[in-house]
This record gives C-alpha cells, sequence and structure tokens, in this order.
C-alpha cells in the first residue's frame, strides 16, 4: 500500500472480519484502531460480535469489560421511518410506540410467511434474542 492505513482503513477491514469471519485479523484491525486513539464504541462492538458469531463467548465478556473498564459506552441503535409525513424512531426492544403491538404482530406475521417461504432460520436474525430490534419494527409499521 503506497500509504499508511488510518482508521478508516483499519474500519473497513474490521467489517470484512465480521463478513468473513476472520478473528484474527479483526484483532489487529481494532489493535491499530485503538492506536490510532479511535476509542469510540463501534470497534468494541464489532469485535465482540465477531467473537460472538465464532462461538466465543469468554472473548465478549472480555471485550465488554474492557469497554466498562475504560468507560467506553455505546449508544442504542435507532431505525427511523416516516409514515404519512411522520418521521417514527424505534430502538432495540421498543416498547413506547403507540401502535407497538399492531408492530409487534405485522413482524411476527412477516417473519412466520418468510420461515415458511424458504424455512430461512436466519432470515432477518431471527433468533428470539433480538427479535425486535430497531430495523426491524420500522418495516411493520409501513405496512399496517
Amino acid at each position: 500500500m503506497p500509504f499508511k492505513p488510518n482508521a478508516a482503513i483499519w474500519g473497513a477491514l474490521l467489517a470484512a472480519c465480521r463478513i468473513h469471519g476472520n478473528t484474527k485479523l479483526a484483532e489487529l484491525a481494532v489493535k491499530n484502531l485503538l492506536e490510532l486513539d479511535a476509542e469510540g464504541p463501534g470497534s468494541y462492538c464489532l469485535l465482540a460480535n465477531i467473537y460472538s458469531e465464532s462461538g466465543k463467548i469468554q472473548s465478549v465478556t472480555n471485550v465488554r469489560k474492557l469497554m466498562r473498564d475504560k468507560g467506553v459506552r455505546k449508544n442504542p441503535s435507532c431505525s427511523w421511518i416516516e409514515v404519512d409525513n411522520r418521521v417514527h424512531v424505534f430502538t432495540v426492544d421498543d416498547t413506547n410506540h403507540p401502535q407497538i403491538k399492531d408492530v409487534h404482530r405485522m413482524l411476527e406475521e412477516i417473519i412466520k410467511k418468510i420461515e415458511e417461504i424458504k424455512n430461512y432460520a436466519n432470515v432477518m436474525n431471527s433468533g428470539r434474542s433480538h427479535n425486535y430490534h430497531s430495523e426491524k419494527l420500522v418495516v411493520p409499521l409501513r405496512l399496517i
């Protein structure tokens, strides 16, 4: 490479590591990101996700402990959608929206139909631990 990698390059490499499940290279990318003072929560969270998807639960715990020790905090993710000129915001496991029961019901129908059609166990990460992730909550609202 004709120049020294910056935080954007190391961050892109880290994201690619998640796609390809490469924990060793992910560790190298995070190490370099931290050396560049890229102390945001994104690198830690992505590394923890890579470990989790690789079944390295103790490593996930270690990353989360390191975040706590360093005072690194992740803000909750949110998703936005505009319906009839009104903006709706959802966070993970959101229960505050006035139509949340309808949204959950529609989401369950969508997941059921997708699983019936193709029998995908992981469609939309349908593991029940994050069944109401913010991105999933905006879609049913638009369909209601």
